[in-house]
């Protein structure tokens, strides 16, 4: 749900998004989605004791990074047109730490699925994956859609998105809630 967050963020923010653009983008959603419950099996059967050490901090990294990026977005909001490049085409970068921030929590998963031989773990991380290209592809469809019809330009609250789901994932750490 948080790549799917994102997604319709960077959608409202540039609704002007191509199809390759869409396509990397929930491609690199999907992918992390992917490899992030692999390693968290594969830390949780060779480095447990280091990663038991840094799981409490995994939902605020991720709170803060979306926070920041949320920021970023109302910021360049406020440039004219010809000066914004939208938030996928400004950086690569921007792109690994979106996904990493939405699907670091999926690092969790890999703890629960420590049982599983290498090849369950793989296939139930490669739906995970799949899933989350395939929500993410179709939310930023719907978004495109929308805006059109509605024909309007909201970037702010683009930004305001990715701010919110900073704030809730770190709000679901006081409250100790899984919602993901």
């Amino acid at each position: 749900m948080d790549a799917l967050g994102v997604s319709v963020a960077n959608a409202v923010y540039n609704p002007k998004i191509k199809l390759g653009q869409v396509l990397i983008m929930t491609g690199c959603f999907g992918l992390f989605q992917f490899i992030m419950p692999l390693a968290g099996w594969l830390c949780v059967r060779t480095v447990v004791n280091f990663l038991s050490a840094i799981h409490p901090f995994i939902p605020w990294i991720a709170g803060i990074v979306l926070i920041l990026l949320g920021l970023k977005v109302i910021l360049e909001s406020r440039k004219e047109d010809e000066e914004k490049q939208g938030v996928i085409c400004s950086s690569i970068g921007i792109l690994f730490f979106m996904a990493l921030a939405t699907s670091i929590d999926a690092l969790s998963v890999g703890f629960t699925i420590a049982d599983y031989d290498f090849l369950m773990a793989f296939f139930s991380s490669l739906i995970i994956g799949l899933v989350t290209f395939s929500i993410c592809f179709f939310g930023v469809a719907l978004v495109k859609k929308s805006l059109r019809i509605m024909n309007f330009k909201a970037e702010l609250l683009g930004g305001i998105i990715l701010i919110a789901i900073g704030i809730l994932g770190i709000i679901r750490i006081f409250f100790n809630l899984s919602i993901s």
